[in-house]
């Protein structure tokens, strides 16, 4: 959008580290800043659109508009507001000088791109893109840029500067479009990103979806192409356009394309809440970054300053005396000079706590560890926040809309950790009293419970939560419900905890969610009776039910597609279930009497993979008319369906997908029939270190998780082993795949890897170890994987000890879902 360019430019120098919050104004969610011109800074938020004087933070006007106000754009002399209520979605043209609004079009509802220049206002929704006159709201063009309607929302985004108007749509592409007429100029369609918003330069436009481009503004026509490992343009300092190879920042000439200068990116690990990767504030002299750090480099290609930001947001302005800061709610007002120090007098320590936490929404996050340095007294005052936040979030989940649903999410999440690490049994009776004035359906007791359990007093705690936890364990739903409880006791080292894990492990019908939170801790919390109990819970060696088996003893109803006699009378029933790596994989059963044989596998599927399409026939039968009435004639006779070459017990078929080898009834050589092998490519042994953690993460990760798919591992640098924690087949990989499971991915079956140890998601990890044993040899870390596809997985950080000459693990924390 053209305020683009005004929010990052700057009068320069600007302003550098360190520096401290001086002000601090609260808006709504959505809050965007427009411009920052001649101090004042415009904004548009989800409740309002205001001026605010840039040193103090105090409003200059502001304008109450619908409820969801979620677009704007300003041009010489006017902000435009786009503003939904009553069911009517208006463009409202509001003057800068007096904040005086004015209702001048009406515009559609869902909006996908939004800007302006001092002539027109120009809207993109879905693949249509309208204009309308900036001063009278007068409706000049509607162009459609797709011939087809789509079938789904597109994403969107509209730019328009030095006289051209792009239209970002997700699919056709980039659209190079006249301002005056709505006709298109050229377009590029690239594979991804299609809907980026570009960066206009004097030179033309600057376009970054697979590789960085120059395009000239008259046809499209690449001037130039930036082949790195980035296609992000960190910043444009002048004419020096800057982006990332892999470690390395490169500054290359924006007119020519010609490498300018390199330096190695800085990387700080330290996280910042509300951040993120968009163009900060530009000078003449350089700009300030935030990639895997935040830092000021130079046009000549110098990093000449690096910090670990305390500050909240993402810097929108900055000059030689302020930056001014986006949070998405709020705005924050920074300038030179380090944070005032806690005074060293107790009265005034007392004084400036409760002071602090009384202005706890206005504080960044550098104040706020102010807070967790004065936990003696802050620790109640903020409890007694936190409820306050709880309940008015609360009235929001129950119809009251209040514009600051984001706001009050970021505070309790943010806050519920800090109070996790401030609070000691001291505090055991007024988290108790929280919890009470929260109620029993407060959104955010959970994590008072978790908090009260983790540092409350546990003779008073953990009485309550184990008896909590079986009172709701009859309970239909219970797998969901009171997690926090169970989070608290599997954490605490208190006997009647204790007690409750062994008990959980030791009763194979207890709560598969208690005996997997029991299983991960025990070892860590419970001493030598944990340890024992956890032994004893850990999966054996040795043969496990077939496949036929296991798909009969999950079978529900809905597995069943039909029935049908054939030829001969026979009755036979077609089902889909995923006990071999994919849900649409089609089984046929012969019924023999009152019962039914076992599932043959027709190696036949009707969805589609990760990697293609659904088949759309089989062997020339389409699969509609297939599953109707064909698979009757074409299956119950087919002896290759039945083949077992080597007397395993699986079909070749079966083989060919699992990748075992169908000359040989035991892949391995461990004495155990592939068909009734956990982990039939690899054979046990004894193992190091680093081998015993593997085993031990798998088993955490999926103990009593009942998994039904087969997996495939993979390790890197690993020779394989013998798994036996996994529910169905485990394999490993082995170079390149004798069966089709892997192909399978996004149908089905799980790929597990393991990672570099994270604490945070933004951590670097590329080029460290993937198991990170400690100096006493006694504690390790990694991260384990799962994935079933591109959007159907996680990444969990897992702690373990050492005990004998056994690895257990105490600690499995989801680090990222996808």
């Amino acid at each position: 959008m053209f305020t683009t360019l005004l929010l990052a430019l700057a009068v320069g120098p600007m302003i550098k580290p360190p520096i401290h919050r001086v002000w601090t104004t609260v808006l709504s969610d959505s809050t965007q800043v427009q411009a920052v011109r001649n101090g004042v800074i415009y904004y548009t938020s989800q409740l309002t659109a205001g001026a605010l004087n840039i040193q103090t933070g105090k409003p200059i006007w502001s304008h109450k508009f619908g409820l969801w106000n979620m677009h704007g754009d300003v041009n010489k002399d006017t902000m435009f507001v786009v503003s939904t209520e009553n069911k009517s979605t208006s463009l409202y043209a509001v003057n800068l000088k007096t904040g005086d609004p004015t209702k001048i079009a009406t515009v559609p509802e869902n909006i996908d791109g939004f800007a302006c220049d001092d002539e027109r206002v120009y809207v993109l929704s879905g693949s249509a893109g309208l204009a309308f006159d900036a001063k009278t709201g007068k409706s000049l063009w509607k162009k459609e840029y797709i011939d087809k309607k789509p079938s789904k929302r597109l994403l969107g985004s509209a730019t328009t500067g030095f006289g051209r108007l792009f239209f970002g749509i997700e699919g056709p592409g980039l659209h190079c479009v006249d301002p005056k007429t709505g006709n298109v100029i050229w377009k590029v369609s690239p594979e991804y990103g299609s809907y980026d918003p570009p960066t206009l330069t004097a030179n033309g436009v600057v376009t970054r979806f697979s590789d960085i481009q120059l395009l000239d503004y008259s046809k499209g026509k690449p001037k130039w192409t930036l082949k790195t490992s980035s296609s992000e343009v960190l910043a444009m300092i002048g004419n020096v356009l800057v982006t990332k190879d892999k470690a390395v920042l490169v500054g290359f000439n924006a007119t020519t394309g010609d490498k300018m200068w390199s330096t190695k990116a800085p990387v700080d690990t330290a996280s910042r809440r509300g951040g993120n990767r968009d163009q900060l504030p530009v000078d003449k002299e350089g700009a300030m970054i935030n990639d895997e750090g935040f830092f000021h480099v130079t046009v000549g290609g110098k990093v000449d300053w690096t910090v670990k930001p305390t500050f909240d947001g993402s810097p929108v302005f900055a000059d030689a005396a302020m930056m001014i800061c986006n949070d998405g709610n709020r705005l924050l007002g920074y300038r030179s000079g380090d944070l005032e120090p806690l005074p060293a007098d107790e009265t005034k320590r007392k004084a400036k706590g409760f002071d602090l936490v009384a202005s706890f929404e206005s504080l960044d996050q550098g104040e706020r560890n102010q807070v967790l340095k004065l936990a003696k007294y802050t620790t109640q005052p903020l409890i007694r926040k936190y409820v306050a936040w709880s309940k008015a979030y609360d009235r929001i989940e129950g119809g009251e809309r209040s514009g600051q649903d984001m706001m009050l999410y970021d505070l309790l999440t943010s806050t519920a950790p800090m109070l996790d690490e401030m609070c000691t049994a001291t505090d055991t009776t007024a988290l108790v009293q929280s919890l009470a004035e929260m109620g029993p359906k407060g959104k955010y007791r959970d994590e008072i419970k978790k908090v009260l359990g983790h540092r409350g007093d546990p003779a008073q705690v953990m009485p309550i939560y184990v008896a909590l936890l079986k009172l709701e364990r009859g309970k239909i739903g219970w797998d969901s419900r009171d997690s926090a409880s169970l989070d608290a006791v599997v954490h605490s080292t208190s006997p009647i905890a204790i007690q409750f894990m062994i008990d959980a492990l030791d009763d194979p019908t207890s709560p598969n969610e208690w005996r997997h939170a029991s299983f991960v801790h025990l070892a860590g919390v419970g001493g030598p009776k944990g340890i024992a109990a956890v032994l004893r819970a850990k999966m054996k060696p040795g043969a496990r039910p077939t496949w036929q088996a296991s798909m009969m003893q999950r079978f529900a109803r809905g597995d069943e597609i039909t029935q049908g006699k054939d030829a001969k009378g026979r009755t036979w029933r077609l089902l889909h279930s995923s006990i071999l790596g994919n849900t649409s994989d089609l089984y046929m059963q012969e019924k023999k009497g009152a019962s039914w044989a076992p599932a043959i596998f027709l190696n036949v599927y009707t969805g589609r993979t990760f990697g293609g399409k659904a088949p759309t026939e089989y062997r020339g039968i389409p699969m509609a008319k297939l599953i109707e009435a064909e698979w009757l004639k074409v299956f119950p006779d087919d002896a290759s369906l039945r083949k077992d070459s080597d007397g395993d017990g699986l079909t070749d078929l079966v083989e060919a997908r699992l990748g075992t080898d169908l000359n040989k009834a035991d892949t391995d050589g461990d004495g155990l029939k592939d068909s009734v092998d956990p982990c039939p490519n690899a054979a046990p042994r004894a193992l190091n270190d680093k081998e015993k953690i593997i085993a031990a993460c798998v088993e955490a990760k999926f103990f009593s998780q009942g998994w039904e798919v087969p997996a495939i591992i993979s390790v890197d640098g690993m020779n394989p082993f013998e798994l036996v924690g996994y529910d169905s087949f485990l394999l490993w990989s082995v170079g390149r795949e004798r069966g089709s499971l892997g192909s399978m991915y996004g149908a089905g079956m799980n790929s597990i890897g393991f990672g570099p140890p994270m604490n945070r998601l933004d951590d670097k990890v590329i080029g460290k170890e993937i198991i990170k044993i400690f100096a006493d040899g006694k504690s390790a870390e990694t991260t384990i994987s799962r994935y079933s596809g591109g959007l159907n997985g996680e990444g969990q950080a897992v702690k373990l000890i050492k005990i004998a000459n056994d690895w257990f693990v105490t600690e499995i924390e989801t680090r990222y879902v996808s």
